[in-house]
């Protein structure tokens, strides 16, 4: 019993969070016949393809973090993106040469799905670019999830003018899209 009214607290302390900053939103597209809920923090855009996939994929939804969800902290900006690939159920598990400096695909459950996920990074000229992918198949198709992320170079600012970003926090909303994904 006591595990049980634990796990509940918890649940409560968890859904009052999101719905202190802000609650999610729900995004569906009727013509690829998927559909994830994201952080009210975050603006849908549209997206006419992925920002890491090969010309496969069409895009289907992204959406953007808000500037003021982190300000005075080194992130830059950040674009989450769903695609869909009309690929084998193979490729779509290979995920080989998407990103530089790849890491080996790991199979991870996120909600009700299994994915494929790799993560990569890229620096250029002051910024670090942190990229995190997921891949699924389903009813023959392959759909994708995307994140890519713009860390500024914490010594390019002013000593005390901003704050590193808290990554684990930035990952929890983008992972909560992840497994929000439905079908």
């Amino acid at each position: 019993m006591k595990r049980i009214c634990l796990a509940l607290a918890f649940t409560l302390l968890a859904t009052a969070t999101v719905a202190a900053k802000g609650g999610w939103k729900n995004f569906y597209s009727r013509e690829h016949k998927v559909g994830f809920k994201y952080s009210a923090n975050w603006k849908l855009t549209k997206s006419e393809g992925s920002t890491v996939a090969t010309e496969d994929f069409k895009g289907v939804a992204g959406v953007s973090l808000s500037k003021r969800a982190y300000r005075g902290t080194n992130l830059g900006d950040a674009d989450a993106t769903l695609s869909v690939g009309s690929i084998s159920e193979e490729t779509c598990k290979q995920m080989s040469s998407i990103l530089a400096d790849q890491s080996k695909p790991r199979r991870v459950r996120m909600g009700h799905n299994w994915f494929y996920m790799v993560t990569g990074s890229e620096g250029a000229a002051g910024h670090l670019y942190e990229s995190t992918i997921y891949r699924t198949f389903h009813d023959g198709r392959c759909y994708q999830f995307d994140l890519v992320m713009n860390i500024l170079n914490i010594n390019n600012f002013e000593k005390g003018t901003v704050r590193q970003v808290d990554y684990g926090k930035f990952l929890a909303d983008f992972k909560s899209m992840v497994r929000s994904l439905y079908f």
